[in-house]
């Protein structure tokens, strides 16, 4: 099992589904969580609530991660309140469904500078404190199946997603030499409420196809629990090479060579196969 003892962790998008289920997996592993919203308290004190009648520790922060500085004070403020840091999940995103010929600027703006310029400082700002402490870390980042396979539609969307993939693979060898791994999550189909609104079909749609391939996952955001995994020990790698691994349905792009082959050879097989990827 996980465990993640007197760590400290950011993650972003937290106030509702999949960032709040990151949050709470992380907390339940026994990580102190700063659970990052934007104008949402009230849900994000929801968060907060259960993963204290857990047992656990939490703290809600509101930040417009757009900004740079805005990611700097928040993790000054996780430093603060727990007194250093050691995992960002950088899961703060947002969606917009545009065909190329009606995409305008304005909504490029908007997807790149939360989705990509957003992830891009909060690592930043994480990574300085990681290197500070000298006790290396963990960066993890919510990128999309959408970076990987094309989705009419999401054109604009999905190559923000692909950028993330991209900024994993190359933030691991500069953060590697410290310790701190760099991760990707290819997030596929969630059921979730902004899912649902867009299409309601989306549930029954997902189910039948998950049956017809014979597979297990129900593409629920309690699925993002692989975090958890990419936040600890069992993640111990430098960057160097690429492996994915599929994690209750989520595909994980995990960048570094490992300290020891066998490390990665350990994982339970019935969750995590590596295979190899350039």
């Amino acid at each position: 099992m996980t465990d993640l003892t007197g760590k400290v962790a950011i993650v972003t998008g937290a106030s509702r589904e999949i960032g709040a289920a990151m949050a709470e997996a992380l907390a339940g592993a026994g990580a102190a969580v700063l659970v990052a919203h934007y104008g949402e308290p009230t849900l994000a004190e929801a968060v907060v609530a259960r993963i204290t009648a857990a047992g656990g520790r939490a703290l809600a922060y509101d930040a417009d991660l757009t900004s740079v500085a805005a990611n700097q004070a928040m993790v000054a403020r996780a430093v603060a309140e727990f007194g250093r840091l050691d995992i960002l999940a950088a899961n703060a995103g947002i969606t917009m469904f545009r065909p190329l010929l009606e995409t305008d600027e304005a909504t490029w703006d908007a997807l790149f500078g939360l989705n990509v310029k957003g992830a891009f400082f909060g690592a930043q700002a994480a990574a300085r404190q990681m290197i500070a402490q000298d006790a290396g870390g963990r960066i993890v980042f919510s990128s999309s199946v959408t970076g990987v396979q094309a989705v009419a539609g999401l054109s604009a969307y999905g190559i923000t997603k692909a950028a993330l993939r991209h900024m994993a693979r190359t933030l691991g060898p500069e953060l590697g030499r410290h310790g701190i791994t760099v991760n990707a999550l290819g997030i596929g189909a969630t059921l979730n409420a902004r899912n649902l609104a867009n299409d309601p079909g989306l549930c029954c749609a997902l189910g039948q196809c998950y049956a017809n391939r014979a597979r297990a996952s129900t593409h629920r955001p309690g699925g993002c629990a692989a975090v958890s995994c990419l936040a600890s020990r069992c993640n111990d790698y430098r960057a160097d090479d690429c492996y994915r691994w599929r994690l209750d349905g989520v595909e994980s792009y995990a960048l570094a060579r490992a300290l020891s082959r066998a490390s990665v050879l350990a994982l339970p097989r019935q969750r995590y196969r590596p295979t190899g990827e350039q």
